[in-house]
């Protein structure tokens, strides 16, 4: 996703240092919580005899961007009704199924807000404490745990080893190695009926409809990666979900429904992201954009085969979702996917641009 989407979450790069932090906050929730704790190509808003202005907008974009080389794109804009929804592409490329929008996908690391917000609620409870060195919680873990804290986990700044630099590691995840972290037990899918969504990492399945993903090589072959087994990304990217579900966690995360109001603020105190990039900022496993159309919170995924962003507008409280079936994607789709981003992320003031 390049232009404007690649602004739009992209400059997190899917941070390898990232995936360490994540890794170890996950034993630090386990730690810490116990056993016990929480196609024909077409764009289904077609379906209508009828679209709106809107609809038939959304389903132009979303063609585009199949046409620039994508094989299946879905786009969710909502607040506290559907405001927009549409697909475009197939969701297999051997059967050639179209693709529908509820269709299942790897959020990649949407997953980091998802963890957080675990960690966050176990902050609330006593069990964690933000400014605490990791060595109090996991013991001989790291050899910096005496000065890394968990706060510094959560908003990257911890300067963890980029194990995503080790030759070693793409090896393992091409022949399929499951890596075997620590359990996280789930306090935010059952909640808030995310009934689509699962944190699979020993198992490469995705049950229920989903959507293939695939990952083009030199000559231009795409490859299905569906079944690739995600546990190397495990708590920075391993979660499996819907576009529906990830909006309603958005929506429910933002609007204060799983975080007090402190422990909130202190989710959406930030860092700076990158020099280069003064509108972007990181607070705790969640992202700051200042864009045209308001100020964004959410987070970019990306994992072989899929790639999203999910971002919910301060000013108009409606949550954008935008999921591609292909990842690294194709440079050519750039202009396609910049157009729709700024659609959707414009779309519930009545304007695009």
């Amino acid at each position: 996703m390049n232009a404007r989407l690649s602004r739009v979450g992209q400059s997190t790069r899917l941070r390898a240092a990232a995936l360490t932090a994540s890794a170890v906050v996950s034993s630090l929730v386990l730690t810490a919580s116990g056993p016990s704790a929480l196609a024909a190509p077409s764009s289904s808003a077609g379906r209508a005899q009828a679209m709106s202005g809107a609809d038939l907008r959304l389903h132009r974009l979303l063609e585009d961007v199949t046409v620039a080389g994508v094989p299946g794109v879905i786009a969710r804009v909502q607040d506290r009704r559907e405001i927009l929804v549409g697909s475009a592409g197939v969701a297999d490329r051997d059967t050639l199924a179209a693709l529908r929008p509820e269709a299942r996908f790897r959020v990649g690391s949407v997953t980091k807000t998802f963890v957080a917000t675990v960690v966050l609620q176990l902050v609330g409870e006593g069990r964690l404490t933000l400014d605490q060195p990791v060595q109090h919680w996991l013991p001989g873990l790291l050899r910096d745990g005496p000065t890394i804290t968990v706060r510094e986990l959560l908003n990257h700044t911890s300067g963890l080893f980029d194990y995503t630099a080790d030759p070693t590691l793409f090896e393992d995840i091409a022949q399929n190695r499951v890596f075997q972290p620590a359990e996280l037990d789930q306090r935010i899918f059952e909640p808030l009926g995310l009934r689509d969504t699962s944190f699979p990492t020993a198992t490469a399945r995705i049950t229920g409809y989903h959507a293939h993903g695939y990952v083009p090589a030199p000559d231009g072959t795409l490859y299905d990666v569906t079944g690739i087994n995600p546990s190397h990304a495990w708590a920075a990217g391993a979660i499996i979900s819907s576009a529906a579900d990830v909006s309603r966690f958005y929506q429910s995360l933002m609007e204060g429904r799983l975080l007090s109001p402190r422990l909130l603020r202190e989710m959406k105190t930030t860092v700076p992201e990158d020099p280069a990039e003064p509108t972007v900022r990181y607070g705790l496993g969640l992202e700051r954009i200042q864009d045209p159309c308001g100020v964004l919170w959410g987070h970019n995924g990306a994992i072989f085969g899929y790639q999203d962003m999910a971002y919910w507008n301060q000013r108009t409280h409606s949550t954008t979702v935008i999921v591609t079936t292909i990842y690294p994607g194709p440079p050519t789709a750039g202009p396609a996917l910049d157009r729709l981003a700024g659609f959707a992320l414009c779309a519930s003031q009545g304007s695009g641009s």
